[in-house]
C-alpha cells in the first residue's frame, strides 16, 4: 500500500511541476532572481502553513496532507534567499501570533522554512523522523464527525522531548507569551473562562439525525462528492450547533 501511495505522490508532483513550469513560460516579467531581494520579512506567517509533506502516517488524524501553491512558492523563495547568504539560516524573518494553529505538524513546517540545515544535521528533515522524535499518536474516544455517537480515533496529538524540541526551535524563535507582553485586555469575570452547556432543542436533535443519514450515504457511495461530502456535513453540524437559524433561517430563536 505504501508503494502505491508513493507512486501516486510522485505522479501528482510530476503533474504539478509540469503545470507550474507551463504557467511560468506565460509570464514575460522580471524573475524573482532579477528583483535583487536578499531578505524576506513575512507577516502572518501561519497563512503559509499548508506546505507539502511526505509521510507514511496517512491514516492518522491531526496530520492534514493539504498543500498550497502559496506555501510552496514561499518555500522556494526562502531556500533561494538563504542560498544568497551562503546557505546560512539568514535572510528570512517570520512573524505570527499563531505558529501552531491546527496541528502539531505545523512546528515542523516552521522549522523547514527557517531551519533547513539544522534539521538536516539532526536527520529530521523528513517529517516521519521528526514526528518519531518529538511527537506521538494518541488513541482515544472521540465524537463522530456526524454527531451520531463516539468512536475510537488515533490522532497525532502529544509532544514528547519538549525541552529538546524547544532548544532546537528556540535557536530561531523569539517567543513572547501574553504574560510577557502584558497587553491591555479586559479582565474575565471570575478570572477564568466558564463553560455554559446549552441543552439541544428538539429541532436540533432531528437535524443531527439527518446529518447521520447524509454521512452514511457518503460512506456507502450513494452520493457524488460534488453533491455532498463529509466537509459539508461537519460544516452544517457546526452551524447548527452555533445557531440553528444558520441552517434553518425560518426557525424560532429558541429552536
Amino acid at each position: 500500500r505504501i508503494v502505491k501511495q508513493l507512486e501516486a505522490m510522485k505522479k501528482n508532483w510530476t503533474v504539478r511541476l509540469e503545470k507550474l513550469l507551463a504557467d511560468a513560460k506565460k509570464d514575460d516579467l522580471l524573475s524573482w532572481e532579477q528583483l535583487g531581494i536578499d531578505t524576506l520579512f513575512v507577516d502572518e506567517a501561519h497563512l503559509f502553513k499548508n506546505l507539502y509533506r511526505f509521510t507514511k502516517m496517512t491514516r492518522v488524524a491531526g496530520l492534514p496532507l493539504a498543500n498550497s501553491e502559496r506555501a510552496f512558492d514561499l518555500f522556494l523563495k526562502t531556500r533561494y534567499t538563504m542560498r544568497l547568504h551562503g546557505g546560512a539560516q539568514r535572510g528570512v524573518v517570520f512573524a505570527t501570533a499563531t505558529p501552531v494553529a491546527n496541528t502539531m505538524a505545523e512546528v515542523h513546517t516552521m522549522m523547514r522554512y527557517l531551519q533547513p540545515r539544522r534539521l538536516e544535521a539532526l536527520g529530521l528533515q523528513q517529517f516521519d523522523a521528526w514526528a518519531a522524535t518529538f511527537g506521538e499518536s494518541v488513541t482515544a474516544l472521540e465524537i463522530a464527525p456526524d454527531g451520531s455517537g463516539y468512536r475510537m480515533n488515533t490522532r497525532f496529538a502529544r509532544f514528547i522531548n519538549v525541552p529538546e524540541l524547544m532548544a532546537v526551535f528556540g535557536e530561531v524563535a523569539d517567543i513572547r507569551t501574553a504574560e510577557m507582553l502584558k497587553l491591555p485586555v479586559p479582565a474575565l469575570r471570575g478570572g477564568k473562562p466558564r463553560i455554559v452547556a446549552c441543552p439541544a432543542s428538539t429541532a436540533l436533535k432531528a437535524y443531527v439525525r439527518t446529518l447521520v443519514e447524509r454521512a452514511e450515504a457518503i460512506r456507502m457511495g450513494r452520493v457524488k462528492p460534488q453533491d455532498d461530502n463529509m466537509l459539508a456535513v461537519t460544516t452544517d453540524g457546526r452551524k447548527a450547533a452555533l445557531d440553528f437559524r444558520l441552517v434553518a433561517p425560518s426557525a424560532r430563536f429558541d429552536a
